[in-house]
Order: structure tokens, then C-alpha cells, then sequence
């Protein structure tokens, strides 16, 4: 993250890594294939891909 004095280490609850693309890169391939195709079911279709099928 930058600051106006530079760069700091990232505070609680902010995320920003290539790490972290990998894991929205697939959570996001999972949403259109399953959400935006409009198939019956998407959203559960979704959570379950996602390793969240106990909140469809």
C-alpha cells in the first residue's frame, strides 16, 4: 500500500498480493460460470464451487 511517505505494510483487514488475484481470479471464473451463464441453480451452482454450500 502507498502512504504519502511511502510504502507501508498493509493494515488489518486490507489484503493486496498477487496471492490474492489467484484466489479472486477463481472465485470469479466460478461466478460466470455458474451466476452469469443463467442456468437454474446459479447461485447455488456458485457456493458450492466456492467451498460455500452449507450458506445456499
Amino acid at each position: 500500500m502507498r502512504a504519502d511517505d511511502g510504502f507501508r505494510p498493509a493494515m488489518r483487514g486490507e489484503s493486496f498480493g498477487v496471492w490474492d488475484l489467484r484466489v479472486i481470479w477463481s472465485e470469479r471464473e466460478a461466478y460466470v460460470a455458474t451466476v452469469l451463464a443463467g442456468r437454474e441453480g446459479g447461485i447455488e451452482a456458485y457456493l458450492a464451487a466456492v467451498g460455500l454450500s452449507e450458506f445456499a
